[in-house]
């Protein structure tokens, strides 16, 4: 578990780190995300991560190997309806959005960089395609898929999994 992803608000007075290799790195077009960007968007110097085809990219880790490293106090949550499981948690330094975290079963959480010292983010998937606000203007490469993706499923599943076994740090002996 040595490999760690850094991720950085745009002003980059927050910091947050992914130990591991990543579940996978997406571009998310879902209705959600797109609703999200619009009330982030609308923030002062507000940054969703939303791009100009519809899709967030994100790396998604398992929830247990991600922390804030610096700039806890500035983080504020933003939830588009009380009773949504998805939370996002946004700089306030400088409004960048930096992760969506779930309050349901999903054992993960999408983590946003905005760092322009970090390597760009290359999706492996492109998940919720049906919610794009146009697919021929889709710009990555990866597979698209108009939900998630079996292999995404089976990923998240064996997360929860992990998460869920009662002995020592979730390892079968």
């Amino acid at each position: 578990m040595g490999k760690v992803f850094e991720a950085s608000c745009s002003c980059g007075q927050v910091g947050f780190e992914g130990k591991g290799e990543p579940m996978a790195a997406i571009a998310c077009y879902c209705d959600d995300c797109q609703a999200a960007a619009k009330v982030i968007d609308a923030l002062p110097s507000g940054r969703s991560g939303l791009g100009d085809d519809g899709g967030t990219i994100s790396t998604l880790f398992r929830k247990d190997v991600v922390r804030c490293v610096r700039g806890k106090e500035r983080l504020i949550e933003v939830k588009l309806r009380p009773d949504s499981h998805a939370t996002r948690v946004v700089a306030s330094c400088c409004n960048s959005n930096m992760l969506t975290k779930f309050e349901n079963w999903l054992p993960m959480v999408a983590l946003r960089t905005f760092s322009t010292s970090t390597a760009a983010v290359v999706p492996r998937f492109c998940i919720n395609t049906r919610y794009a606000p146009d697919a021929t203007k889709i710009k990555h490469a990866a597979p698209r898929h108009p939900k998630i993706p079996p292999q995404l499923g089976l990923k998240v599943v064996g997360a929860a999994l992990y998460l869920a076994l009662p002995i020592g740090d979730g390892r079968l002996s």
